[in-house]
């Protein structure tokens, strides 16, 4: 994960040559079909953007791609290259939250669970 920095869970940056992008919120570890992320971009001396997009989805990121070159003059080779670079590292992020997650045996759903049932008792 070479240009992304996890401040903490909820809030991680990546950035390139071409763009810097905040992660806010982090990333949903219970939704591997979809990634869907809100993202504060910024480009050298430009105003940043934000957005709310499921990166897996083509036409959301080819919206977002056209919308980035257009503002900014930049092109849509980096551009592309930067946000298929930020959608790697995040899975690659997403997988190593998960696999942590599998070792601890802690489940927070299981817990709840758990909960819900001796209260029920009582």
């Amino acid at each position: 994960m070479k240009n992304l920095h996890i401040t903490y869970s909820r809030f991680i940056t990546y950035k390139d040559d071409f763009l810097n992008v905040d992660v806010l919120v982090g990333v949903d570890l219970s939704q591997v079909e979809r990634m869907v992320c809100t993202l504060r971009i910024s480009s050298q001396n430009y105003f940043p953007i934000r957005t709310t997009l499921d990166l897996y989805n083509v036409k959301q990121t080819d919206k977002l791609q056209i919308t980035l070159c257009d503002k900014w003059e930049l092109k849509l080779i980096e551009v592309s290259r930067t946000l298929h670079n930020l959608t790697m590292q995040l899975e690659d992020y997403r997988l190593q939250e998960l696999r942590f997650k599998g070792k601890s045996g802690h489940n927070p759903l299981s817990r709840t669970k758990k909960i819900k049932r001796k209260r029920q008792h009582f």
